[in-house]
C-alpha cells in the first residue's frame, strides 16, 4: 500500500498538521478539549459565496472554533493544491459554520490571497491553505484563524491571520518570518495559551529546528510580542515537522508537543512535550521525549482533569524501522496507537497500546499497509466529561476494496480508552453511511470530532481525499454514540474552484 499524502482534519486539542486540508482546532486549558474542532469571511465573501449569518455577541473565550460566535463550531478546510484565477496550486482555505443542522454549504466562506482585505495576492504555488491553526489571538471571545503560505516568494513563506468577527471571519493580518534563516515559513503551526494569561498565542516554524511564539496578536502590528525555542530536533530532514497544543499537567497553561527527527538518534516521527510556564514555553532540558509517530492528540480521556497524549505511528515492519533518517522503532503491522496518561508532572511512562489486534478492535486478515493510527481526534461524543477517540484507518481494504478506508470510535473511561464494549466503526459502505467503498478513497486520513450543531456533543467529520477530490463525511452524536442518522456528505470541489488532486505534482 502506498504512502497516503498527509491532509488533515484536527480537532479538540489537535491542530493541523503540515499540508492540512480540513482543520478544526482551538487549543486551551480546558480538560476535555474534544468539544472543539482542528484544521478558513463577510468582508472575505468570493462569488458563489453566501456567508454565514452574523451572531449575537459572544461569550468571553470561547472553547471551541467558533469563528462568528454563535456557539456553534465551525470547520475550516485548506486546500494549497487549489488553483485561483489561473494560478495553479496557489492555495486556499474555506470556513464551514455550524448551524442547528451542522455544516451546510449554504454558510460558506472561500478565501484565497486574492480575497479582499487579504494583504498579498494568488501566485503560483504558493501553497495558501497548506498549515493553519485556531485561536482567539485578540481576546475578543471570538476564534481567529492563522493559515500560511509556506512557498511564498519561492520558499521564503507567509503567515496570515484571519480575524473573527459576528460576521465571520475578516481582514488579512500578515506575518512575515522572523528570521533569514528560516525558509517555508509556517509550514507547521498550532495556537494554545502558553502563558496561562488567558489570550491564545501562535506558535509557528518552518524549515527549521526553531519554534517562534507570537503573544498579543491583533490587527496592530505593533502589539505582538515574538520569542524563539530551539528544540531538539535535527534539521537533516527540515526540522519540525508537526506541532499539537493542550495541557498535560493540568497547571492551566497549554503545553507544546513538536514531531520531528531527534538530533539525538536521528529518529524520524519522534515526539517531544514542551511544558507551558508564566514565561511561555520552557526550553530544554525541561522537554520529554514520547513515543514516535505521525499523528497526535491531546485531551482528557479518563476524566482526571489531565490532558493524555495520543499518538499513532501506522507504519508497519515493512517500512525499515529504526533506520536513521527513517522510521522509528515498534511498528507493528498495519499501524499503532500509544495513549500516555497526563499528570501533575507531564505526562506520564504509564499508558498503554492499541493496535487491530487488541481484542474487540476490528480486525484485518492482512493489516500491512491499514495505516491505523494515521489520523486522531478527541472529542466528548456522550457529554460525561471524557475525551471519545477517533481513529483513522485511511489504508484498510474493506470487502475486497483496497484503500477505501475506515474510523474507529472508542469511549473514554476512568480506565481510559474503552476497548471492551461500545467500539464503533465506519466505512462508506455502513448502512446509513452516504456513498459506497472504492479503492484508494481513504476514508479516515483526516478526522474532526467537534460541536457542529450547538447541542453540547462532539460530532465526526471524515475525511476521504481521493473520493470526488476531498468528500467530507459528518455523523452526528446521538447524545451518547456518533450515529449513521442524519448523515451527511459534500465535497469541498463543488465550491467551484478548481485543485490539483494531492500528491501529484505537489
Amino acid at each position: 500500500m502506498r504512502r497516503l499524502i498527509r491532509l488533515s482534519l484536527a480537532t479538540g486539542a489537535v491542530t493541523a498538521l503540515g499540508g492540512g486540508l480540513l482543520a478544526v482546532a482551538e487549543t486551551g486549558s480546558a480538560a476535555v478539549p474534544g468539544s472543539a474542532l482542528t484544521a478558513p469571511e463577510s468582508a472575505l465573501a468570493q462569488a458563489a459565496t453566501s456567508g454565514p449569518t452574523p451572531a449575537p455577541t459572544p461569550t468571553p473565550a470561547a472553547a471551541k472554533p467558533d469563528f462568528n460566535g454563535d456557539g456553534r463550531a465551525d470547520i475550516a478546510v485548506g486546500n494549497p493544491n487549489a488553483t485561483v484565477s489561473g494560478q495553479t496550486r496557489a492555495g486556499q482555505i474555506t470556513a464551514f459554520y455550524g448551524g442547528a443542522d451542522g455544516l451546510s454549504f449554504s454558510r460558506r466562506q472561500v478565501i484565497t490571497q486574492n480575497t479582499p482585505g487579504m494583504a498579498d495576492e494568488a501566485e503560483e504555488d504558493d501553497r495558501f491553505g497548506y498549515a493553519h491553526a485556531v485561536g482567539d489571538f485578540n481576546a475578543d471571545g471570538y476564534s481567529d484563524l492563522a493559515v500560511s503560505a509556506p512557498h511564498e516568494g519561492g520558499f521564503v513563506g507567509r503567515v496570515f491571520v484571519l480575524w473573527g468577527s459576528p460576521g465571520g471571519l475578516t481582514g488579512g493580518t500578515a506575518i512575515s518570518r522572523p528570521s533569514t534563516t528560516v525558509s517555508s515559513w509556517g509550514y507547521t503551526m498550532t495556537a494554545g495559551d502558553f502563558d496561562g494569561d488567558g489570550r491564545s498565542d501562535l506558535v509557528a516554524t518552518g524549515h527549521s529546528n526553531v519554534v517562534f511564539t507570537y503573544d498579543n496578536l491583533s490587527p496592530s502590528p505593533g502589539s505582538r510580542s515574538v520569542s524563539s525555542r530551539l528544540l531538539p530536533i535535527s534539521t537533516a530532514l527540515g526540522g519540525v515537522e508537526g506541532l499539537t497544543a493542550g495541557d498535560a499537567n493540568g497547571d492551566g497553561r497549554d503545553d507544546l508537543i513538536a514531531r520531528g527527527m531527534s538530533a539525538a538518534n536521528e529518529v524520524r516521527d519522534t515526539h517531544f512535550w514542551v511544558p507551558g510556564t508564566a514565561a511561555g514555553l520552557a526550553v530544554p532540558p525541561h522537554t520529554r521525549t514520547l513515543p514516535a509517530g505521525e499523528s497526535v492528540a491531546i485531551g482528557d480521556i479518563n476524566g482526571d482533569s489531565y490532558g493524555d497524549i495520543v499518538v499513532g505511528l501506522p507504519w508497519d515492519d515493512s517500512d525499515n524501522p529504526g533506520v536513521p533518517g527513517h522510521y522509528p522503532p515498534g511498528t507493528v503491522p498495519g499501524g499503532k496507537v500509544t495513549v500516555r496518561y497526563g499528570s501533575a508532572s507531564g505526562p506520564s511512562y504509564y499508558g498503554r497500546t492499541i493496535t487491530q489486534g487488541t481484542d474487540n478492535i476490528p480486525s484485518s486478515a492482512s493489516p500491512n499497509g491499514d495505516r491505523f493510527g494515521y489520523s486522531l481526534s478527541l472529542g466528548d461524543i456522550n457529554g460525561d466529561g471524557k475525551a471519545d477517540l477517533a481513529i483513522g484507518t485511511p489504508g484498510k481494504d474493506i470487502n475486497g476494496v483496497e484503500g477505501t478506508g475506515a474510523v474507529t470510535v472508542l469511549y473514554g473511561t476512568a480506565a481510559g480508552p474503552n476497548t471492551s464494549f461500545k467500539i464503533q466503526q465506519y466505512a462508506q459502505s455502513s448502512p446509513g453511511v452516504p456513498g459506497d467503498d472504492e479503492p484508494g478513497d481513504g476514508f479516515g486520513d483526516s478526522l474532526g470530532l467537534t460541536d457542529v450543531n450547538g447541542d453540547g456533543k462532539a460530532d465526526l467529520t471524515i475525511r476521504a481525499p481521493q473520493k470526488g477530490q476531498n468528500s467530507l463525511t459528518t455523523l452526528r452524536s446521538n447524545g451518547q454514540s456518533i450515529t449513521t442518522v442524519g448523515a451527511t456528505v459534500f465535497n469541498p470541489h463543488a465550491l467551484g474552484v478548481t485543485q490539483q488532486l494531492p500528491g501529484t505534482n505537489s
